[in-house]
């Protein structure tokens, strides 16, 4: 069985939620044990909230139970204070303030695992200056940017998941805010992540070992 967030934003979730959520993103607590602290740790559970997350991916072996016990003090903080109206909900490790849905027929959510596309791509782009400049002067960005080059693979991640949504993981809070605000574009005319060309380009490399 595979799960999908519920995505659609009416009044009702809005009223659940606030206005500011982003339902189509989940937040990954594979990594949230890394942290020294558990200031620092609800700190940064704090910020994936306040940037409007309502889903966070959570497991049993996240720190040996460590991630679940650190979600469930966030939890318990937010219920104290009387906000959200709702039980937050666990369903197959994503833990909800809102229900996810189930179904076999659903589309899945992807895990937002880029580090390994990033330094890939990155380190390609910055050995080869005439390949940069190329992607530079089709894409309008400099695509060896780590931000750039993470925000159009969260969006390509997004765009081919219309349905559902998509996890990803950080241990700074700053990510957090770039993340929703790249999730947050639409794709038009006025778009500045230009997916179509980015995709263009990464399919244009020999990516094997020792390709040209």
């Amino acid at each position: 069985m595979q799960t999908t967030f519920n995505t659609s934003i009416g009044p009702a979730l809005e009223f659940l939620y606030g206005k500011r959520a982003n339902v189509r993103l989940g937040f990954g607590c594979a990594s949230l044990m890394r942290l020294p602290s558990r200031r620092r740790r609800q700190a940064l559970l704090a910020e994936a909230f306040e940037q409007g997350i309502r889903h966070f991916d959570v497991a049993r072996m996240y720190g040996l139970g460590a991630a679940e016990g650190e979600l469930g003090r966030f939890a318990a903080l937010l219920l104290s204070t009387g906000w959200p109206q709702c039980v937050p909900q666990l369903h197959n490790d994503i833990f909800s303030f809102g229900a996810p849905q189930t179904s076999g027929k659903v589309p899945p959510i992807y895990f937002g695992v880029f580090a390994e596309a990033l330094s890939r791509i990155r380190a390609r782009l910055l050995a080869d200056e005439e390949l940069r400049a190329t992607w530079q002067q089709e894409t309008g960005l400099d695509c060896a940017d780590s931000k750039v080059l993470a925000r159009l693979l969260l969006q390509d991640a997004l765009d081919r998941n219309r349905a559902g949504g998509v996890i990803f993981a950080t241990t700074r809070p700053q990510r957090i805010g770039e993340a929703v605000a790249a999730a947050s574009v639409r794709r038009g005319p006025n778009v500045p992540a230009p997916l179509d060309t980015f995709r263009r380009l990464v399919a244009g490399v020999d990516w094997r070992a020792g390709g040209a």
